[in-house]
């Protein structure tokens, strides 16, 4: 229930996912760059990247200045960041980004190949040693033998604290639902524990649909022990 509540509060957000409003929106920004050196400033743009077969779409660079209403500012790529995080002081809120890479596509999550260039990871939980990300997401699927269609949605993906990729483990489409507990088992087998709960009569493919990032929350507790 904890993982579900954290995923409404972030969807209700001014800012939807990994997307911004549409009118500039005032957000403090505080970056930590792979040097350790923490610069700060308002959002003032931002520019994105679609990758991999859910088509993820994630923030890839942002430019912030030193005002609210200011209009030049400074562009940091997330090849250079470690840590951004957006803070909305009207609202009270604040998200952060991890700066990783995506897995690259055709390949396993065993071997943990990664993208050309990293991308800013939208967390939406924390745990001990797991981190949860949501991004936008185009999936294609099947309504039949002959139809497809593509339907925009949430992703759910996750890396091990340490780890520099990460793997997306679950993006609902809506459409027929073919093969879910293979996806799972391949999305998670670098952790036996995990595949073997995947393919267990206890596990539900409907439950994890309505509270994915509980998968991660049982990941974390296995990684603990």
């Amino acid at each position: 229930m904890k993982s579900k509540l954290i995923v409404t509060l972030l969807l209700s957000m001014v800012i939807v996912s990994s997307t911004w409003a549409k009118e500039r929106p005032e957000v403090k920004c505080v970056l930590t760059l792979n040097d350790g050196k923490t610069v700060e400033g308002w959002f003032l743009k931002e520019g994105f990247s679609t990758y991999g077969p859910d088509r993820l779409k994630n923030v890839d660079e942002i430019t912030i200045t030193p005002t609210k209403d200011g209009k030049e500012g400074t562009t940091y790529k997330a090849d250079d960041v470690k840590v951004l995080k957006c803070i909305y002081e009207k609202e009270g809120l604040q998200k952060e980004y991890r700066s990783l890479y995506a897995l690259k596509p055709m390949t396993r999550p065993l071997n943990l190949k990664h993208s050309n260039h990293k991308f800013f990871w939208m967390v939406g939980y924390q745990g001990k040693k797991v981190i949860g990300f949501i991004s936008d997401a185009s999936v294609i699927f099947r309504t039949s033998a002959t139809e497809r269609l593509t339907s925009k949605t949430t992703a759910y993906s996750y890396c091990v604290e340490g780890d520099e990729v990460v793997v997306t483990f679950y993006a609902p489409s809506g459409g027929i639902d073919i093969g879910s507990k293979s996806e799972l088992k391949m999305n998670f087998e670098r952790f036996p524990e995990m595949v073997e709960l995947i393919k267990s009569k206890d596990f539900s493919v409907k439950e994890m649909k309505d509270k994915p990032f509980a998968m991660l929350e049982t990941l974390d507790q296995y990684l603990a022990k």
